[in-house]
């Protein structure tokens, strides 16, 4: 019987896959060195549990040191690759020749964990991060639940930053989507829907870089001064993120391409401490997190019984929304009166669906002329 796997994660990359973790359909992984591209892609391959792979991404294992003594004795893999397709089958011998071994001395590092990021980014054609939580024994697990909170705050944070300083309401380019999840700690790996463009470079670049200024401010001075341009929904998003990984004692790290021209892999991580200093300093902060919004036009309704309120714009848009003060609405004239409204936007989430929904609260309301 014909045994398959598919790619799980690129360790090294030179053309093709030269090194690369593979995982079959009952959660086995094996780790695959290319030995043989004459006609076809051929690998060598060792079944390898996770805790022997994260000693290996870590750095502290070597390379032939695996191949010559795997955690199965003598059980040897040969994986070949045809028509978009990984074959596994068993390797007849129990000791491998010199010239299949790979060199002594290779340790994974982060120069080879950034290859392999960037060769994803241009395999997807989308910018490409690489979420990981890390809890104190690092376990390289996480609930569902809390996995399902944070990846969520995260996908709000970065959507609210991008309609914040680049885009509108109508752009899909700030929507994330998991194609891969890896070990060494808990890794959520990503694609962005913004397009890589004819130069390598995207629209969602500027607001990765926002971001990563906020989780790298190390001073109170430094944060305060970044998150001042941002306040509203990116800074209130951004405080529930990082809640959430205080409570489940989880500290954060990322990596992300966003442009291939350049190629650099920007990455980060913060500590609990670090987290919690931030979360103190946006505690104190807490105005920042109202997201206010103007409008000039004319009220087309008003409802005083139930404080709904509809008013159209000097563009043509219909802006609605309610007041916990409905005699703000007492003496309003519709379509004739001319008004400049203040509201607060308040973003309310559906804890089934996750769907965001928005709600303007009426703060004040001036006529003018």
């Amino acid at each position: 019987m014909n045994k398959y796997i598919n790619i799980e994660r690129i360790l090294e990359y030179y053309d093709v896959p030269q090194l690369f973790i593979g995982r079959d359909k009952i959660g086995t992984r094996y780790l695959c060195l290319l030995f043989d591209d004459s006609d076809t892609y051929n690998y060598i391959s060792i079944a390898i549990s996770l805790e022997k792979l994260s000693l290996f991404i870590s750095g502290k294992l070597d390379l032939r040191e695996l191949y010559i003594h795997p955690e199965f004795e003598n059980e040897y893999y040969k994986v070949s690759y045809n028509d978009n397709i990984f074959l596994l089958e068993q390797f007849p011998t129990k000791a491998l020749s010199e010239d299949m071994l790979p060199e002594q001395g290779y340790f994974y590092s982060d120069e080879q964990e950034d290859v392999s990021i960037i060769q994803e980014a241009i395999e997807h054609n989308h910018p490409v991060i690489h979420l990981g939580f890390v809890d104190a024994i690092n376990s390289h697990s996480i609930s569902v639940n809390t996995l399902a909170v944070l990846t969520t705050q995260y996908q709000a944070m970065v959507s609210n930053c991008f309609k914040k300083i680049d885009g509108t309401k109508n752009d899909n380019d700030f929507k994330l989507n998991v194609f891969s999840y890896s070990a060494a700690s808990f890794n959520v790996h990503m694609y962005a829907e913004s397009n890589l463009d004819l130069f390598g470079s995207s629209r969602i670049d500027k607001t990765l870089k926002t971001l990563d200024n906020l989780l790298k401010s190390s001073t109170e001075e430094e944060l305060r001064k970044a998150i001042e341009p941002l306040k509203g929904h990116t800074i209130s998003s951004y405080k529930n993120f990082i809640k959430e990984l205080i409570q489940n004692k989880i500290s954060v790290k990322y990596k992300w391409v966003s442009s291939i021209s350049e190629a650099q892999v920007l990455k980060n991580k913060v500590s609990i401490p670090v987290l919690e200093k931030m979360y103190e300093i946006l505690i104190e902060s807490s105005e920042l997190e109202r997201e206010i919004k103007v409008y000039e036009g004319y009220m087309v309704g008003s409802y005083l019984d139930s404080g709904k309120w509809t008013l159209k714009t000097i563009d043509g848009d219909e802006v609605k929304g309610i007041t916990n003060m409905p005699k703000l609405l007492s003496g309003v004239v519709l379509a004739e009166t001319k008004y400049k409204i203040t509201c607060e936007e308040i973003i309310e989430q559906n804890n089934i669906s996750s769907k965001e929904k928005s709600i303007l609260y009426l703060l004040e309301i001036d006529e003018i002329e």
